[in-house]
């Protein structure tokens, strides 16, 4: 009984005690207040209600410090559940809406906003209704003469798509479109915005930004965006094989400083996913040795010669076997579509030509009487001239039918492994 006692003086010491700071002309008093309420309110869920319900005063606090505690402390509570968080949308909202809003308190706002717990419809239909209304203001700065509205705007759609993305869908164009801006940090606060965004968002913004790839008409825009694509699958591989193929498309740019570009990106996807070229766009790597642009024509023979001779080097270390086939298989790409210039890929003829070459004389008996005349028959080959067409095709099936035959003659027993 003596203990229930203490205990319900000690409740009512306290209550007073926070009641006296609470309402103290002291800002350091109400300070106090502010942080006893908001560790009440997060690790005493039962008084999570009430302590934020209190906690909503610090909004309106003379002292800019004891708003920026309040708020936080409103964020925290917030993020428990929905049931907490759909009770300071509108709060916070409306005070995003006030005009000269200090800089440090929208900042603190954003922060608790996207902190809230979102799992409920109505907390949903609030914020969605709520940011909007918010982001909306922002489109016509976006425009402004003065560069620094524009980087604020930039700043804060991005801020706002990060706390209910739905809300901001439709301006992510007039986003993008700052990514060309005149002044460079607000180049620099948009590419970060929307890489941000695609980090947290992903699907939903990466959708977006390739269907509406190929409606840019400015070229540097599009690079800008290409470029930022780029920057996100290295840092999310599993979406490499989404966005590398409208790299690849535009390698074949005829303006040499995007061409520069996208090969820089180009190169900076492999060494995040190391191979990928040969693993999983072979096709297209070997469509552009043929390629009429002499950028995209440079790119494929030096990545070929690094990438897929490298690999076929190893297998014919390993095993011959998957080594003709791949051989052929190369083969077969290469030769089968005539579409463009094929003229150009002698040099790729001769390459394959060589390494098999090698392969067999170092990992078979090279003097068997097999082997032999399986090297004779590629030494014809880089003999030849291959002055036309005709010529090289011709090559490439005499290559062909050596490989398949040196496989079985090879897997007959002429010659060991």
């Amino acid at each position: 009984m003596e203990t229930w006692r203490n205990n319900t003086i000690e409740e009512e010491t306290i209550a007073e005690t926070i009641t006296r700071l609470y309402f103290s002309q002291n800002s350091e008093d109400r300070h106090l207040a502010y942080q006893f309420l908001g560790e009440i309110g997060i690790i005493r869920p039962k008084h999570a209600l009430s302590a934020m319900k209190l906690l909503l005063k610090a909004l309106v606090d003379k002292n800019v410090i004891n708003q920026e505690h309040g708020i936080y402390y409103l964020g925290e509570i917030g993020a428990i559940s929905s049931s907490l968080s759909k009770h300071l949308v509108y709060s916070f909202v409306m005070l995003l809406l006030q005009p000269n809003l200090k800089p440090v308190i929208e900042f603190y706002i954003l922060n608790a906003l996207e902190k809230l717990n979102k799992d409920s419809d109505e907390v949903k239909d609030f914020l969605e209704r709520g940011v909007s209304d918010i982001a909306y203001l922002q489109v016509s700065k976006l425009s402004l003469q003065d560069a620094n509205e524009r980087q604020t705007a930039a700043w804060r759609i991005g801020k706002l798509g990060a706390i209910f993305f739905p809300a901001v869908i439709d301006l992510i164009p007039a986003l993008v479109n700052r990514l060309i801006d005149d002044d460079d940090t607000v180049k620099i606060v948009t590419y970060k915005a929307l890489l941000d965004l695609l980090l947290q968002k992903r699907e939903d913004l990466l959708k977006i930004l390739i269907e509406n790839l190929d409606t840019i008409d400015n070229p540097f825009l599009k690079l800008q965006v290409i470029s930022l694509l780029g920057d996100f699958v290295k840092k999310e591989p599993r979406f490499i094989e989404v966005v590398l193929p409208l790299v690849i498309k535009e390698i074949e740019h005829p303006n040499r400083v995007i061409h520069v570009k996208i090969q820089k990106i180009l190169k900076s996807i492999e060494r995040a996913s190391p191979g990928i070229f040969v693993k999983k766009f072979k096709p297209i790597l070997v469509a552009l040795l043929k390629s009429s642009s002499r950028y995209a024509y440079h790119w494929a023979v030096m990545t070929f010669t690094s990438s897929l001779l490298t690999e076929l080097h190893e297998q014919g270390a390993t095993d011959i076997g998957s080594f003709i086939d791949e051989n052929v298989s190369l083969v077969d790409m290469l030769n089968n579509d005539h579409r463009g210039n094929l003229m150009q890929t002698r040099v790729i003829l001769m390459m394959l030509v060589h390494e098999t070459k090698e392969t067999f004389m170092k990992a078979t008996d090279a003097n068997s009487l097999a082997v032999v005349g399986i090297v004779e028959s590629l030494s014809q080959i880089q003999k030849s001239g291959l002055t036309s067409e005709t010529e090289v095709v011709a090559a490439y099936e005499k290559l062909k039918t050596i490989l398949k035959n040196s496989k079985i003659i090879l897997g007959n027993g002429e010659s060991s492994f």
